[in-house]
């Protein structure tokens, strides 16, 4: 099998969705053998030594592959023709059926050189199609992954006695939704009582520490925490709350199946493509309008209240989808998505 060039130009940042994906590509493409450069938009330390490693990688005159993979409003670019490459990838994400203006007004002329574009998810594709089509650039769908071997776990150490613990993870701010959540859990904590409560890891100080007083049984955590103290928290958990407007891949949601944990998710977007009925709870909603002109997706509140308690009054049925979910999800592992992509290309 020959050796195939690979440039990659992505962030190279490990508290942002693209910037982590960033690290995982490298990682991705080097271990499934090819010979992998990149060109970073972005670096922040630390970084992984084999990242480190091809930062100083003598580059090539002309490669087989030139990824380009980041948020549309930075996809492409002026230098992008003179990028010397058999073929040219465009690979993005976006969490709204349609692109707003200031992106939207030279997306095509930024895509031209592409020759194929990849969709995270069919709501990214929705938003990009158009602009593929005015620029002649083919489009296919291929999320992004997770890497699965970092989130086994002995499913078998999970306590499901009292408390039942649901969470959420990530950047918490406007799009994820929290207060989806928070405000159906003040209904499911009037029923239950100390027999539930709602953790919330977030890297954004969105979420006022005093909310813990307003609503009881909320934890708010503000630490940075290592890949450990994740698995620790993850442990502890029983049931993974996605209500955000719109997602792409939605990682930490990916995590907490890969440990074991059913995910109650709005069902809209990158989380169709790896979530059901049988390893969570699809979430009806409507589609409303973000911002003028930008529709994403609203979750339906009495839907999610309903399926918090489904999950806390028959928990051997919980277990089972976090079980079912955990074997499911592996398919999402960063190295079947690479050989995904590379039989698309």
């Amino acid at each position: 099998m020959p050796t195939y060039s690979m440039l990659i130009r992505t962030p190279l940042v490990a508290n942002t969705g693209y910037g982590n994906d960033g690290f995982s590509l490298v990682r991705g493409f080097s271990e499934a053998g090819l010979d992998t450069h990149i060109d970073p938009m972005a670096v922040r330390p630390p970084l992984p030594m084999e990242t480190t490693k091809l930062l100083v990688k003598e580059p090539l005159s002309e490669f087989d592959y030139f990824l380009h993979h980041t948020d549309p409003a930075q996809l492409g670019g002026i230098d992008v023709p003179d990028i010397r490459a058999k073929k040219k990838i465009a690979w993005s994400m976006w969490e709204f059926t349609k692109m707003g203006p200031e992106i939207a007004t030279d997306l095509s002329e930024r895509l031209a050189p592409f020759d194929l574009f990849l969709a995270y998810d069919e709501v990214t594709a929705q938003a990009f199609a158009p602009h593929c089509e005015e620029a002649g650039v083919k489009m296919q769908v291929l999320q992004g992954g997770f890497w699965a071997s970092d989130w086994r776990y002995d499913l078998r150490l999970r306590s499901w006695g009292d408390p039942f613990r649901f969470c959420m993870v990530g950047a918490l701010h406007q799009r994820k939704n929290p207060f989806a959540a928070i405000h159906a859990f003040e209904e499911v904590r009037a029923k239950y009582g100390e027999k539930v409560e709602l953790h919330l890891k977030t890297i954004t100080r969105t979420l006022h520490p005093a909310m813990e007083q307003r609503y009881p049984g909320l934890r708010i955590r503000y630490e940075v925490w290592d890949h450990m103290q994740m698995r620790d928290f993850y442990a502890q958990c029983h049931a993974y709350l996605a209500t955000s407007w719109g997602e792409g891949k939605n990682l930490p949601a990916l995590e907490a199946q890969s440990m074991g944990i059913p995910v109650l998710y709005s069902d809209f977007g990158g989380h169709r493509q790896w979530g059901s009925s049988d390893t969570g709870w699809p979430l009806p909603g409507e589609i409303a309008e973000h911002v003028e002109g930008l529709p994403s997706f609203r979750v339906d509140h009495d839907a999610l209240v309903s399926a918090m308690c489904e999950a806390v009054e028959s928990r051997a049925a919980t277990r089972g989808k976090g079980q079912l979910a955990s074997q499911l999800v592996q398919s999402s592992d960063w190295g079947s998505v690479i050989q995904r992509f590379l039989s698309i290309v």
